[in-house]
């Protein structure tokens, strides 16, 4: 099904659902633009090159995804669950990626952090600090009173907090995550 990689072919959402329905998890080089996929199951696909600028992936189940590369500029991810997929390199200029899963995610080093402290998967944005699957206010974890940071969560990930908040605060404030932030025309 797939064409390769010398010119990027341009498909539609139904296209792309029905090729994934058929078992196609490989949508490298596609031109994808301004699709509307909310709520999509794509999950272990390989959009590795693609332009999925402006796509709609609102609550789309993503996890296990390669985005290396992939042009994500004003591409809608909100609550889209990322779980160990794989932005690096990828351009996210104006993207909401309120994500509401991104464990083990490796990110693109601007917009999204992506580190591993003892085995343990640690992901930031400008807005939030997920550990595992544990999610925090990034404002709450760097206030004065962060050690109540993740005590809602297990154990585990809580004592894990504890022992590396000075090393994770440190890694925040030394390479902080930039915001998606729009283009100025």
């Amino acid at each position: 099904m797939h064409r390769g990689y010398s010119v990027m072919q341009r498909l539609s959402t139904d296209e792309i659902l029905a090729m994934y329905a058929d078992g196609c998890r490989d949508f490298r080089s596609y031109r994808l633009q301004n699709q509307s996929m909310p709520e999509a199951k794509l999950t272990g696909c390989d959009f590795s090159c693609s332009d999925l600028s402006g796509v709609d992936f609102s609550g789309a189940m993503l996890d296990r995804c390669n985005f290396w590369g992939v042009n994500m500029n004003y591409t809608c991810m909100t609550r889209a669950s990322v779980k160990s997929s794989n932005f690096q390199n990828s351009t996210l200029l104006g993207a909401s990626i309120n994500f509401s899963d991104m464990a083990a995610v490796t990110g693109n080093g601007f917009e999204i952090k992506s580190a591993a402290i003892d085995f343990l998967p640690l992901v930031y944005t400008y807005t939030f600090v997920q550990i595992g699957s544990a999610r925090e206010s990034l404002r709450a974890c760097q206030a004065g009173n962060a050690s109540s940071c993740f005590s809602q969560y297990d154990i585990s990930t809580y004592m894990q907090w504890l022992k590396y908040r000075p090393l994770i605060q440190q890694l925040i404030k030394l390479s902080p995550a930039i915001p998606p932030v729009r283009a100025q025309l």
